[in-house]
């Protein structure tokens, strides 16, 4: 056996590793491996064996989840793979037919293409494990919100919910005869759950059927003896013992061992060995229930000893036993991963983080608790029982099992062991290969001679050689009653252990092979490579010479043929425990040759020697005592395997990354610009760090230099913590809350007070570049007369000064933006055709149509290496791979990305506050929000910044254009691209959101969608856009100047523009009304015909409550999953919330009171149908939306309407926190989303104290429920000064139409819009 590191880029970014958090084989001997990690790719590998040693190739990035992949999970079969992860997307992918490179930019690397079959979710909760059925029908995941869920592998559908562990679910399991599946949570129990009824059918096909619960193992009495790491117990076989076993099945032959009836549980009563002097009550926690043969096929059940606690080895011994102890780690356990698992013929159950609790009785009578760390094995035939066995000695908790898939025959002797030494302190010192023995290990000390054999005087002690001996001739007792031999492997947080079903000790203990805690094991379909993943970002393979782990058994793995009299017996039996096969010997000293003990425990007594059985009477023992007793926990003298005792092979690969020479190809790196990633066990995954002490001394050889495998944790740690009950889950969550929101501050904080080229005051030639229109910016860019780095500080630095008047920033690009300039060839070396480049160096395209044009960027925007919060701290320390295509664009267009800027929580708010960023104010008055949700754009914007990106759902670009004094263009869906974006509603598509352009002037919005939408061909870079290109000529009819061939333009008198003066809810303030008058002069002075349609249109009001009922469809549920508790909400959304979480009759009653009592239609209405949709009522919303559309449609048409003027709000800037009051008054612009028009909005003028007051008839009490709350906050006094803007209307894909008569209307205005002076930010 040889364990080797595998020292090359797995899930590497600028040299720094992503945590590695699964990796599985192909079944089949295809030899391709799949790993997931922390850099939210699924990469897939061929390992092989070369003349150097392992040779990994690679062959393709699978990447589709947005967060960090958790799981990875290949079909039995092969060819479909599954994998799963934080984004709470479960992706099957299938290769594809035809070959498509997709890795990096250029692709050359990727040697297969794969394509995703299906997308599952799980309600966007992380999930953490995930098994398949053994015919690939079906598989079964476990989640963060304490669900397994089973889905249909060939549709993608959710199948069935299992909701009944109270905390994250953090191993699945399914049984390889397609009977059972089981499920481990950190509520430290296991659940075993049944698939077939009592007629052999499956329950899954049945839409109302319910797998039932056969058992739920959380806590048993355990035995007083404990078995040390150092001194396992021998199981009590006493000659008294074993005659009782023996004639407590009556009419079975010594000579012919009773096989077992099929596998099902019962709850009989069965023989037990004479009990011990040590009492046991029979009740246990385990849960129990009496079912029918099952149709499965008839397994031979393995059977241990039954687990009895051995008779005192002293009068005065001070161990006591424990009753009711949990049998599994507590949620505070540092892994999130518990992954069981069935051997492969369905025979065991083997459970990862058990913890063996015993007590011990001190000095003073004070009691003295020692946990350790344990694997629980159950059987198959008492699957509802407690575990017939355990694996005790690891010294740290175990976090994977897996078997491997190749079964063997029973060895005939006792395996030679080997020891070895490894030490990689000097880099000079080759590494020797494995297994080669370098010296002979001395013995391991005990810690007291052990207590003579009952039958033994005090003087006829026996020496532990000559037991060691004893073991060495007598060969390997089989533990499990099989006839064959299964091989499994523990992983624990620093090491691996390889054990059979036939020997009690390990094969080999596998450690100091990483500096991190393992995640996931895997076999080889061969059997003769262990991959081992790890969290510190790399794999290490144990391999096996052909034959060494024994020969392959090539039965049936069945119950054995019986004989007529065997199967007359088996009749007679109503026995379904497993067969023990007793032993009389000292269980072996322990493996680790330092004398290793558990934390906190004492010293360790070696337990008593049973007098010696011939061989003949060990052969012919009949099966013994049943597990099903409260004791059979029991780590004590019991027949169960102690499992690591004896010399065994310990391999120690000290300082593995020393290791050199494996055969690679690795795959290039993925660009993050001059982001350098944090350590890979700080920034996805919590760990907690935890000091091991070192071994204890007394080595007679001379001590070696070791690197201890460490867990770590810094200030990135992701804030998923484990909590211990549902109060401090509440703690623990917020304060890491808290702590993330300081941390990205704080980095904000120390990154701007970095950045001295931004500081100083405003330049006069700093000034020139802030006012020249970006269209001859990248004219002398082009030219070369104007250097990008000059532009990018200048605007930076206005950047930096904005922020700290408004708060409108959240992550600084500026010092990747300069790298990204660096890289880029200069302006004279040659045009970047298409995005073959900038996709994957993050360099800028310096002959682009934005050639050097700094452009911001809502903070929900991906850009590699930087996180898209949404203003979630749960979304924070999580920087994306790799930058979005909205980036990618912009920067193959020669748009340098510098800054992202503040949105609200939830993104539905026309405020801009979160806990993570703070709140943005206003630039006008620091008292009023600057509008959202892209509120920090608009603030940026409107203090001197050139253009940005937003989105906007139910105005969400207009309205802050609106507030802060700034221009906009909502774009109908398809026109603009929307992919590598963050949000809190994803997959919400009733009122679709879009990202859109805004700039400061209006001249600077026209070149920029120009620029993308006309030379720039988005739909080359997003699937989402219409291969539309800017139609120039439409602008320039309708912009009234001469066509290029024609020389005509459109008659102003042709142009027919419909005023919309209310939106049926709320009327528009005096500030508003009196913008929109102003810009129907302008049309009018230029000849075109205004009407108004106001009572002409389709109920105006059924748009808002179609739009408001099809936003919020799941009950506000979906963004508030992102949320933490204690987390503060915007104002609007939890009042939202509030009145989603009404239990439906109150509901109804609030609705009656509001409708009858306070006789308010409009807000009744609104309020009676709100609350989550099914699936039934969500459709019947999307028609009623399709019909309203059409009324729409046909309206344009009786009416001759070229284009609607209305306000963008009925009032102008919202104080902080208004959105309490204000949240519904938003019709003027969520109506022409429902709609998918074009709208766009331009500043007009500034509220005036005088001309704005409210008339003196002006009464509250007439206004229904939603004008009240928007005019609550009117006040043209406070708002003195604040922007107020149009809005200009067109129909869907008519963009160009909207851009012209906004210009129209900007130039025509007599008293021009002021933007605030740069003169004022110094």
């Amino acid at each position: 056996m040889k364990a080797t590191p595998l020292i090359i880029n797995w899930h590497h970014d600028n040299n720094n590793p992503y945590p590695i958090y699964s990796a599985h084989f192909e079944p089949g001997g295809k030899g391709r491996l799949a790993t997931g990690a922390g850099d939210n790719n699924v990469r897939l590998w061929k390992l092989e064996d070369g003349d150097g040693g392992q040779k990994v190739d690679y062959l393709a990035t699978l990447a589709k989840h947005t967060q960090a992949v958790n799981v990875v999970r290949w079909a039995p079969k092969g060819q479909v793979l599954a994998s799963a992860g934080d984004d709470g997307n479960v992706i099957l992918w299938v290769r594809s037919e035809t070959h498509h490179p997709a890795f990096g930019s250029e692709g050359l690397d990727d040697k297969e293409t794969w394509r995703p079959k299906h997308m599952c979710r799980s309600l966007g909760t992380e999930i953490y494990d995930l098994a398949w059925s053994p015919d690939a029908s079906f598989f079964i995941i476990g989640s963060m919100d304490n669900v397994a869920r089973i889905y249909n592998a060939g549709t993608g559908t959710l199948v069935r919910q299992i909701a009944e562990h109270s905390h994250y679910v953090q191993g699945v399991a399914w049984d390889p005869m397609n009977e059972y599946i089981a499920t481990q949570s950190s509520d430290r129990s296991v659940h075993i759950y049944s698939l077939k009824t009592k007629d052999g059918h499956y329950v899954l096909h049945g839409p109302d059927d319910k797998p039932p619960k056969l058992a739920s193992h959380t806590k048993a009495d355990l035995p007083p003896r404990r078995i040390s790491s150092s001194s396992p117990a021998p199981p009590d076989t006493s000659y008294r013992s074993a005659l009782g076993a023996i004639d407590s099945v009556p009419g079975v032959a010594t000579g012919s061992p009773v096989p077992s009836a099929p596998g099902t549980p019962t709850s009989f009563a069965l023989p037990m060995n004479q009990p011990s002097i040590i009492a046991h009550s029979r009740r246990s926690s385990f849960s129990s229930s009496r079912r029918s043969v099952s149709p499965a096929p008839s397994m031979p059940l393995p059977a241990v000893m039954p687990i009895e606690a051995s008779p005192k080895p002293h009068i005065n011994s001070s161990t006591l036993g424990m009753k009711n102890a949990s049998l599994y780690a507590n949620e505070t356990l540092t892994s999130f991963f518990r992954r069981l698992t069935f051997t492969p013929d369905g025979s065991l159950l083997l459970t990862p983080a058990g913890q063996y609790q015993t007590q011990h009785q001190g000095e003073g009578g004070k009691t003295t608790y020692e946990v350790t760390n344990t694997v629980y094995i159950y059987t198959r035939g008492g699957i509802n029982k407690p575990p017939i066995a355990h694996l005790p000695g690891h010294k740290k908790p175990s976090v994977a099992v897996r078997c491997s898939p190749v079964v063997y025959t029973l060895r005939q002797s006792a395996p030679v062991t080997k020891h070895i030494t490894i030490d990689t302190s000097s880099a000079e010192e080759p590494i020797p290969s494995l297994p080669e023995p370098l010296s002979k290990p001395p013995s391991a000390p005990s810690a007291m001679d052990p207590p003579p054999p009952p039958n033994q005087t005090e003087g006829s002690a026996v020496k532990t050689e000559n037991v060691e001996n004893s073991v060495q001739g007598q060969g390997p007792k089989s533990v499990f009653a099989l006839p064959y031999r299964m091989i499994y492997a523990v992983a624990t947080q620093d090491s691996v252990l390889l054990y059979d079903t036939q020997q009690h000790t390990p094969i080999c203990i596998v450690s100091n092979l990483h500096c991190a805690t393992f995640t996931d094991l895997t076999w080889s379909s061969d059997g003769q490579t262990l991959l081992i993943s790890s969290s510190d970002g790399f794999c290490s393979t144990l391999t096996f010479a052909p034959g060494e782990l024994g020969t392959v058994y090539t039965g049936e793995l069945g119950p054995p043929k019986l004989g007529v009299a065997a199967a007359a017996a088996a009749a007679s039996s109503s026995q379904n425990t497993p067969v023990p096969t007793p032993t009389s010997l000292f269980a072996p000293p322990s493996p680790f040759p330092n004398g290793h003990r558990h934390r906190d425990s004492q010293s360790s007594l070696t337990a008593p020697s049973p007098p010696t059985i011939p061989a003949s009477f060990v052969s012919n023992l009949p099966r013994a005592a049943s597990p099903a007793r409260s004791n059979s926990n029991s780590s004590v003298s019991q027949a169960a395997p102690p499992l690591i005792a004896g010399q065994v092979p310990g391999i120690t690969a000290a300082n593995s990354s020393m290791v050199a020479g494996v055969p690679i190809t690795t795959p290039p790196e993925t660009p993050r610009g001059s982001f350098t990633a944090p350590p890979p066990t700080t920034g996805s995954k919590r760990e907690t760090a935890e000091g091991e002490a070192g071994g204890a001394e007394g080595n007679s050889q001379p001590k070696r230099r070791r690197l201890a495998p460490t867990l770590v944790s810094g200030p990135f740690t992701s804030g998923r913590l484990q909590k211990c009950s549902s109060t401090t889950m509440f703690l623990l969550d917020y304060l890491q809350h808290r702590r993330d929101c300081r941390l990205k501050q704080a980095e904000r904080a120390r990154l701007v007070n970095s950045l001295t080229a931004y500081h100083g005051p405003l330049t006069a030639a700093d000034k020139a570049i802030l006012t020249e229109p970006i269209e001859s910016l990248v004219a002398s860019v082009h030219a070369g007369t104007t250097a990008p780095l000059s532009i990018l500080r200048t605007y930076g630095k206005l950047a930096l000064k904005a922020h700290a008047r408004t708060n409108c920033l959240t992550e600084i690009l500026l010092p990747s933006a300069e790298e990204w300039l660096a890289r880029s060839k200069p302006a004279d070396g040659g045009h970047l055709s298409g995005h073959s480049k900038a996709h994957g160096g993050g360099e800028i395209n310096l002959r682009g149509p934005l050639a050097g044009i700094p452009v911001s960027l809502k903070d929900t925007i991906v850009v590699g290496g930087y996180d898209a919060t949404v203003g979630y701290s749960s979304l924070s320390h999580r920087p994306a791979a790799k930058d979005g295509p909205m980036v990618r664009l912009l920067k193959d267009a020669g748009a340098v990305p510098y800054v992202k800027t503040n949105v609200p929580i939830t993104l539905l708010s026309f405020e801009s506050t979160n806990d993570v960023w703070g709140r943005c104010t206003n630039p006008h008055n620091p008292a009023y929000s600057p509008g959202g949700s892209t509120g920090g754009e608009s603030a940026l914007l409107a203090l001197g910044g050139r253009i940005g990106v937003g989105s906007d759902v139910a105005g969400s670009v207009r309205v802050p254009a609106h507030f802060a004094g700034c221009y906009a263009l909502r774009c109908s869906t398809g026109r603009w691209p929307r992919m590598g974006i963050a949000t809190s509603m994803p997959g919400q598509e009733g009122v679709p959101s879009v990202y859109s352009p805004m700039a400061r002037t209006m001249d600077d919005l026209a070149y920029f969608l120009r620029a993308i939408l006309g030379k720039m061909k988005p739909w080359e870079y997003d699937h989402t856009v219409h291969p539309i290109p800017w139609r120039q000529s439409i602008e320039d009819e309708w912009s009234g100047r001469p066509l290029p061939k024609t020389g005509g333009v459109m008659p102003r008198a042709k142009i027919r523009v419909g005023v919309l003066r209310t939106d049926g809810v709320v009327d528009p303030s005096p500030a508003c009304l009196r913008a929109l008058d102003a810009a129907a002069d302008v049309l009018r002075a230029q000849g075109c015909t205004v009407v108004d349609i106001t009572g002409t249109t389709p109920d105006l009001y059924e748009g808002l409550r179609l739009a408001a009922l099809l936003l919020n469809s799941d009950g506000c549920q979906t963004y508030e999953s992102f949320r933490r508790p204690g987390e503060w909400l915007d104002t609007g959304a939890a009042q939202m919330r509030r009145l989603a979480g009404l239990w439906a009759p109150f509901r109804y009653l609030y609705y009656l009171w509001v409708r009858c009592v306070r006789r308010d239609r409009v807000w009744a209405g609104l309020v009676r149908s709100w609350g989550p949709k099914s699936a039934f009522e969500q459709w019947k919303l999307v028609s009623q939306r399709e019909a309203y559309r059409a009324k729409w449609f046909e309206w344009w048409d009786e009416q001759r309407i070229d284009l609607i003027l209305a306000p963008p709000n009925a009032t102008p800037a919202v104080p902080h926190d208004g959105m309490w009051d204000a949240v519904s008054s938003c019709g003027y612009t969520f109506l022409f989303n429902l709609l998918d028009y074009a709208a766009g909005v331009l500043p007009v003028t500034k509220v005036d104290k005088e001309l704005d007051k409210l008339p003196s008839t002006f009464s509250m009490r007439k206004l229904n429920g939603v004008a009240r709350g928007a005019y609550k906050h009117y006040d043209a006094e406070k708002m003195h000064g604040l922007p107020v803007g149009v809005q200009v209307i067109g129909r869907r894909l008519e963009e160009e139409k909207v851009i012209s008569m906004m210009k129209r209307i900007d130039e025509g205005l007599k008293d021009k819009y002021q933007h605030l002076s740069l003169d004022d930010l110094d």
